[in-house]
C-alpha cells in the first residue's frame, strides 16, 4: 500500500499548479513543484479525470496501480519535491503492468527527479 504521509494533502493540492513544471509522457503527464522544505521527502498524487472513464471503479483501478508503481521508486526519487501524476487518456486500462511501471518511470526521469 502507497504510504500516506507520501501523500498530497488536499489543503496543498490547489497551491501547486501556480508554481510548477509540467511534463507530457503517453497516456500520463507530471506535475513537479519544489516544496518549501527541501529536505523532507517528495509527496506523489494520482489524478483521474471522469473524461478517462465515468466508472469510479475504473478510475480507482488506474490510480491503485500508478501509485503501486510508484512505490519501487519513492526512495529513488529527489526530496523536497511535489509530484501529481494525470492520467490522461484510458489506454492505460487495457496496459499491463511492466508497460505502465516504465512509462511512470520515463516521466520521473524526463523530469530530471531520479537519484542515479
Amino acid at each position: 500500500m502507497f504510504p500516506r504521509k507520501r501523500r498530497i494533502n488536499k489543503t496543498l493540492f490547489p497551491l501547486i499548479p501556480k508554481r510548477s513544471v509540467f511534463f507530457q509522457g503517453q497516456g500520463l503527464s507530471l506535475r513537479t513543484s519544489k516544496q518549501p522544505d527541501r529536505l523532507s521527502p517528495s509527496l506523489f498524487a494520482v489524478v483521474v479525470s471522469t473524461k478517462v472513464s465515468a466508472k469510479a471503479v475504473k478510475r480507482n483501478f488506474l490510480k491503485r496501480q500508478v501509485r503501486s508503481a510508484l512505490e519501487s521508486y519513492l526512495d529513488k526519487v529527489k526530496t523536497g519535491y511535489y509530484l501529481i501524476f494525470y492520467i490522461n487518456n484510458g489506454e492505460l486500462k487495457d496496459m499491463n503492468f511492466v508497460k505502465l511501471k516504465e512509462r511512470v518511470l520515463d516521466l520521473i526521469k524526463k523530469a530530471k527527479l531520479l537519484n542515479e
